[in-house]
């Protein structure tokens, strides 16, 4: 047995699967909303799978962390692509719901509204999840102030401005902070970037148009990627979200146990082809393939819209980011670390008990922190706001 041994993942997936079916997480349910289309149930599900596969990408690059010091790039093609194809498909996701939303709404977006909403969707977690890990750098580095008081508040600054300020900032003298969040806030910031482009996005998203629009974008966007963590081929992850909502939106639908297969056939094509996704054309097609099935409301066998993947598609942005305060916290505790870092079988138990610890407390700061903060961005963008013409909603 070895820590790149593939069964262990699936384990790992179907043991929280079956945790989450327990009556007792009930508290994280949403009620069910007939006027959501099959689709968007769907796509919650693939959310919750996403966020654990990324949580297990990340609890093997923890161990060879432990084992080599180096926190990057596996010799695995399949536990790398468990983050680059799950940060992918998030990234599709998000692209898909936006622009589906500006096509719909068909020039009438309010932008004051979406930035709101926006803000505190993802703000209340990001900044607890920032402020513990301040709590664990401070204490990592005995409570002392090893840098200019200046530098320590700027760096401070920078973690707290929500992701749009980079997300590799050393504090306090540990150039590995970000590591206790297990780097993922990253990501957060070319999210911002996207919803800032949505203005721009805007002018072109009308109903007669937006498929050609789409299409378009898509196509050129796949000609100019370069592997890598270049603009062109995250800005083609997005676009690649955008054309899915826009076949959607032409009534394109792949619910047939036949699609299943091609869906899933086409993901297994994207992990196993190449060890890498970032900007590389024939695994994004490929993935793209896949997101366009689910996206149209095909759940996999029933996977993806399953109790279980529901309450997990609830709970994850939470699993994402809290992913790095479990592992470090459990990894932290120095009867955990010797017990399971003492052979591979030991450390696969610990990691199920690190997913199964991620995902409770993910449901409490779920319930606690983001259902409430995202209840209060709806209220306040309720609130009547005095607009000059021409402001808040462009037209």
């Amino acid at each position: 047995m070895t820590i790149y041994d593939v069964w262990p993942y699936f384990a790992i997936i179907a043991i929280v699967l079956l945790v989450f079916r327990l009556p007792i997480l009930s508290f994280i349910d949403e009620p069910t909303n007939p006027e959501i289309q099959r689709r968007v149930y769907a796509l919650d599900g693939l959310r919750g799978l996403l966020a654990l596969s990324v949580a297990i990408h990340h609890l093997v690059t923890a161990y060879k962390y432990h084992v080599d010091g180096i926190w990057g790039w596996l010799p695995s093609g399949f536990y790398n692509q468990l983050g680059e194809a799950g940060v992918s498909l998030f990234f599709m996701v998000t692209g898909y719901l936006f622009w589906r939303r500006l096509v719909q709404e068909n020039g009438q977006t309010d932008f004051v509204k979406l930035y709101i909403g926006r803000f505190f969707r993802i703000a209340p977690m990001y900044v607890v999840v920032v402020l513990a890990m301040f709590a664990i750098v401070a204490h990592r580095t005995h409570y002392e102030l090893r840098v200019p008081p200046l530098e320590l508040a700027s760096s401070a600054l920078r973690w707290l401005a929500l992701g749009m300020a980079g997300s590799q900032i050393p504090l306090n003298g540990d150039v590995h902070a970000n590591l206790v969040l297990a780097g993922v806030t990253w990501t957060i910031g070319y999210e911002w970037a996207f919803y800032a482009s949505l203005i721009g996005l805007y002018f072109v998203a009308r109903k007669r148009t937006h498929l050609a629009v789409s299409g378009l974008s898509f196509l050129v966007l796949l000609c100019i990627a370069r592997p890598g963590l270049g603009v062109s081929g995250f800005a083609l992850l997005f676009s690649s979200g955008m054309l899915t909502a826009s076949l959607a939106l032409s009534g394109f639908s792949a619910q047939s146990k036949g699609a299943s297969v091609v869906a899933i056939s086409a993901l297994a094509f994207a992990i196993a082809s190449s060890p890498a996704t970032y900007g590389r054309a024939t695994q994004i097609f490929a993935l793209f393939v896949f997101f366009v099935i689910v996206s149209s409301g095909n759940s996999l066998f029933g996977l993806l819209t399953s109790r279980s993947c529901e309450r997990l598609g609830n709970i994850s942005y939470s699993i994402y980011l809290n992913q790095g305060l479990a592992i470090t916290g459990l990894y932290g505790l120095p009867f955990i670390r010797t017990w399971a870092f003492s052979g591979i079988p030991y450390y696969w138990a610990s990691a199920a008990a690190c997913c199964i610890a991620l995902a409770a407390l993910s449901s409490v700061t779920y319930a606690l922190i983001e259902r409430p903060g995202i209840r209060c961005g709806k209220r306040l963008s309720r609130l009547p706001v005095r607009r000059q013409a021409g402001s808040g909603r462009i037209a």
